[in-house]
Parts: C-alpha cells; structure tokens; sequence
C-alpha cells in the first residue's frame, strides 16, 4: 500500500501498512513543518501494534518508551526512551510487538534535500547511517525546541529561521551518526569536559571556604555580597553598608511562620543567622575581622509584614535555564479602567520590575488621555 502524507509543505511517500488513517493519527500527535523538514510529537499516549511500514524520505525517531522491541530491516533492537535512531528511506521499521501506551517523536527530512546536504560536506551525494540508537545531545534538543518554537508562532523571517534550523539539524546528525561517509560519531561528556572542570577547580580554589552553618535545616555553603560603597548616605562617615542574600524557598517561609508563633525563638534564631554570616564573611576576608556589625536579619515573614508580600517572597520568579521570558500587558480583558502594577507582571520581579511596570501604567494611562509623558 503506498500512501502520501502531507504536512503544511513537506510531503513524503508511505509504504506498507500504517495502524492508523492519517486524519486519525492527528488526534494523537501533533504536527510541525517546513519545506524540508516534519516534526511529529505524541501529545498523548496510545495504543499501537505491531507492523512494519517504510517511508520514501528519512525519518529520526525518538522513542518516549522505555526497552520495548523494534524491527529495523533484518534486525530487531530494544530501544532505550529519550534516544535517537536514523532509519534510511525504504527501510521496512515498525514495533516487534503491540505498545498499549505508545508515544514518541518522528523527525521526518526530505531525501533530496539531506542527499543534497551530503553532497555539500562530504562531496558525495548518498548517505546511509547505521540503524542503531543514539544519545540525544543538548544541541540537538535545543536545534529541535527552537524549530518547533519557530513552528509555533509564525512571523517574519519564520521560513528562512526553519530553513537554518533544519540545515542545522541534518549537520549534527552527520556528525553524531556513524554512516557510510568520513565524520566519526560526536560523543561529548559535558560533565568530564576538560575546560569546564578547570573553571570549577578555579572557584572552588578561589571563591569557596570550608566555613558553612544551616538554615531551616539546608546547609548554606555560599553568600551573596552586595556593597554599597557608591552611596555614602547609606552609612555614616567611615563607615560603609553590605548586604548578604540567602536564597528562601517554599519550605522555609513555613519554617519561619511556623517560628514566628513564638517571637523570642524567632528572634535567637535570626540574631544566630546574623553571627553565622558576619563568621563567614570573617573566614573569607580576614581583613574584616572585628569590623563588622550586624543592623538586621529579614526573613521571609519581614517581608510579608512590610510589604505584603505573597509567602515573603522579595523576587516573585527564579529563572531556570529552560525558562522564557514573559511580560503582562498590564490590562485584565472584560474590566475598564484598571491597570496592573508590580513584581508579579514580569520575571524576574522585585522592587526594578516594580518600577518599571508602575512608569508602564502612568504611559498607558497618559496615552489614554493623550497627556505627554515626561521622564
């Protein structure tokens, strides 16, 4: 049987015999394309069965299933989940048997176009990698995430942005795939990587001390220094101010609203903090011993009888690396004449964001009254 499935412009010919119609499959996945490249996702899991099938361009599947059997051509290999296999064009592939919980994700590349690409880097058109499971690299989830992104939301530049992106992926998968041509597979252990172990070697030789007391229980093996020699009205003549920050999470404002039912534990315990910090700072700068005196202690309960703060939190967001940035209008859809102000309309809050967001009303509302807004 041979079948053509088509995405917005890709299009490539099916043989043998799929478990199920096209329109149906769209209801379990979902579907990003470009004129060379297919991005086929599981967007939940499902019944599958056994068979094999093949297809007239090449596909890299992505198996989300752990050690279930796979037919490759004569071979049968179990697959590890968050791997990678390349299957060339017209090789018969498929489960060796049914997977009540089916998913994973399918890149699908143009043959032509990967044919193409070999002839620009090896000076030879064909190219036939070795069907055998590989890792997925950190590159290539990010090549793969931004091609989806760009997928996503189409603007200017989205075709000639997937046309890179796809180009990108073709190359790291010749250089991470053993195949009939001359690079050898990239295997890269980011956690042995030479340079990176020197520049932690370094911090740790230079910025790092034995010293460390706890908090809440959580061992604090580090400080966060801010001096404010720049403003001497922040302190007395000869003198100057510091600030130390120790990062509180969710846990530990429950410690201390749970401490704060009895003031003068609250109180030991943050004047204990105080000598804790001023011991460390002593450790690291010698030159400071006996020059410190501790002002105040604040605790996520400080900023929740000051500020109101939500759970004492003095900064609503901690950005991760995989985080994306986002931003409030300001404006609530369905209710007139209200305008949002404050740490929580964008990342990663605090009193900057604060600000910000408040000149941000006063412009929209001085727009509103066609009023000149004035710095």
């Amino acid at each position: 049987m041979e079948d053509n499935i088509k995405g917005d412009r890709l299009s490539l010919v099916q043989f043998g015999t799929e478990p199920y119609p096209n329109d149906v499959l769209l209801n379990f996945q979902n579907v990003y394309t470009s004129e060379k490249m297919m991005v086929v996702i599981s967007k939940k899991e499902f019944y599958m069965p056994s068979g094999t099938h093949s297809h007239s361009d090449y596909e890299f599947y992505f198996p989300f299933v752990e050690g279930q059997p796979h037919i490759f051509g004569s071979k049968t290999i179990v697959l590890n989940k968050n791997r990678v296999v390349p299957i060339n064009p017209f090789l018969a592939h498929g489960l060796a048997r049914e997977v009540p919980r089916f998913s994973a994700m399918d890149i699908m590349m143009n043959k032509d176009y990967v044919e193409d690409l070999s002839m620009s880097v090896f000076g030879h058109r064909q190219i036939e990698f070795e069907c055998n499971e590989y890792k997925v690299s950190p590159e290539l989830e990010n090549l793969i995430r931004l091609f989806i992104d760009e997928s996503k939301h189409v603007q200017s530049g989205t075709s000639f942005a997937q046309q890179c992106l796809a180009m990108l992926i073709v190359i790291n998968f010749f250089r991470c795939f053993r195949s009939n041509r001359s690079f050898p597979p990239v295997e890269r252990n980011y956690r042995e990587s030479e340079g990176i172990k020197r520049v932690i070697e370094y911090m740790n030789d230079e910025h790092c001390s034995d010293y460390s007391f706890k908090v809440n229980g959580r061992p604090i093996n580090y400080l966060t220094i801010t001096h404010y020699g720049y403003e001497p009205d922040f302190a007395p003549a000869g003198h100057t101010l510091i600030t130390c920050s120790i990062n509180q999470f969710h846990a530990d404002y429950d410690a201390w609203n749970a401490l704060a039912e009895d003031p003068s534990a609250y109180s030991r315990e943050k004047t204990r903090i105080g000598k804790e910090v001023i011991a460390g700072i002593e450790k690291r700068f010698p030159q400071m011993s006996g020059k410190l005196n501790l002002l105040d202690v604040a605790t996520p309960k400080t900023f929740e009888r000051y500020c109101n703060a939500y759970r004492g939190a003095f900064m609503p967001f901690l950005p991760t690396i995989k985080g994306k940035m986002m931003a409030h209008t300001g404006r609530i859809k369905g209710l007139e004449n209200i305008f949002l102000s404050g740490q929580w309309l964008q990342p990663p809050g605090g009193l900057p964001v604060a600000l910000i967001t408040g000149k941000d009303t006063i412009m929209r509302l001085c727009k509103m009254k066609n009023k000149l807004f004035v710095y």
